[in-house]
C-alpha cells in the first residue's frame, strides 16, 4: 500500500494482513487513521510492517525530513490550566536555593507544598 503525501513523496507500507475499508485506492486519509493491519506477506520471516518513505520513486531516509506539524487536540481550556501549572512549577523550582537538599512537589493541595 502506498499513500501520497504531493510533493513526490509517498509512504509505503509492506506486508500488511488487511488494508481497511477507509483506505482503498483513491481515498483521502486522515493523520492517526487506521489504513491496515499488521502481517506477514511474501516472503517475511514474521508479522511486521515494512515502512519506507519514496521520493520519485527513491527511498527518502524518514529521518532527514523535518516533523510534521504538531496536532493542538488539548481543548483551549485545559491548555491553559496546564499552562498555569507548568508556570507555577517552574517558578517554585527556579526559586529553590542552589544547594538545596532534594524534595518533593506535590500537587495534593491547594498548589504546590514543598517536602523534605
Amino acid at each position: 500500500m502506498k499513500i501520497d503525501h504531493g510533493a513526490s513523496l509517498e509512504s509505503v507500507y509492506g506486508h500488511l494482513s488487511e488494508i481497511t475499508p477507509g483506505a482503498k485506492e483513491g481515498a483521502s486519509v486522515e493523520r492517526g487513521q487506521v489504513i491496515g493491519y499488521v502481517g506477514a506477506t511474501g516472503l517475511a520471516t514474521g508479522p511486521h510492517l515494512h515502512y519506507a518513505l519514496e521520493r520519485d520513486g527513491y527511498y527518502v531516509d524518514p529521518l532527514s525530513l523535518p516533523p510534521p506539524p504538531p496536532e493542538d487536540n488539548v481543548p483551549a481550556k485545559a491548555r491553559r490550566a496546564f499552562e498555569r501549572v507548568e508556570a507555577a512549577v517552574v517558578k517554585e523550582l527556579a526559586d529553590l536555593p542552589f544547594d538545596a537538599h532534594p524534595m518533593t512537589l506535590s500537587l495534593s493541595t491547594s498548589l504546590f507544598h514543598a517536602t523534605e
